[in-house]
């Protein structure tokens, strides 16, 4: 993955303890990295 979703926390200025979205910022993580492949 491009982005890390630690990494996409900190962009979104979410606390790193924030575990309840996880999920979702993977899998728009995978989009975004599937996306910039093609």
């Amino acid at each position: 993955m491009l982005l890390s979703p630690e990494e996409i926390k900190l962009q979104l200025r979410l606390d790193e303890d924030y575990a309840d979205e996880d999920k979702f910022l993977e899998l728009l993580g995978r989009a975004v990295q599937a996306r910039t492949e093609n």
